[in-house]
């Protein structure tokens, strides 16, 4: 058995062997080591991925949405992707992401090609992108407490019963494609 590589990690002395055509290996006193220990004692492991946000009509690139896809946790599901957006001109969305979460909840549509609408309000017009990151498009979405239980549907691993939303429909929101429609 040859040494493949040996890597420093941190400041103190702790080396990471990779031995070549070997996972797993037994040191001299019994110890089975593995060459990803840090992943699995790790309580999270994300990949982090981006997308580009564009406006709609002019196609000026606006920002990007920052796609961590969860592949190892003890509290959210696995393969859930959580949406982070942030623009040139406004820094981080504080409802970033949420967009494409409340399609799969039904708790905002897409009427048509384009445009976005709240059918838990009455008379509500429809918006666009760009507009519905406001406190005015959230306020009644945020309030309404069934969205709170079907985020917990889609993320948590402690949410209790059964749920409606399938793996295709966590893929989709990483995507940002509407799954009932299946249009972006």
């Amino acid at each position: 058995m040859k040494i493949k590589s040996i890597n420093l990690i941190g400041n103190r002395e702790v080396y990471d062997l990779s031995v070549e055509n070997s996972e797993h290996y037994i040191l001299e006193n019994g110890v089975i080591t593995h060459n990803t220990g840090i992943q699995y004692s790790a309580d999270w492991a994300l990949i982090v991925g981006r997308r580009q946000v564009k406006d709609d009509v002019t196609k000026e690139m606006l920002g990007y949405d920052f796609i961590l896809n969860c592949d190892k946790s003890r509290f959210i599901k696995e393969k859930s992707a959580l949406v982070y957006s942030a623009t040139y001109e406004n820094g981080v969305d504080p409802y970033g992401g949420l967009l494409d979460i409340a399609l799969v909840t039904g708790h905002v549509v897409k009427p048509k090609q384009g445009w976005f609408s709240r059918p838990g309000v009455d008379n509500d017009k429809n918006w666009r992108r760009k507009e519905s990151s406001s406190d005015e498009f959230w306020g009644p979405i945020l309030k309404d407490p069934t969205f709170d239980e079907e985020v917990g549907k889609l993320y948590l691993l402690s949410a209790g019963g059964t749920t409606t939303i399938d793996s295709d429909m966590l893929d989709a929101i990483g995507q940002g494609v509407d799954p009932n429609t299946g249009e972006v």
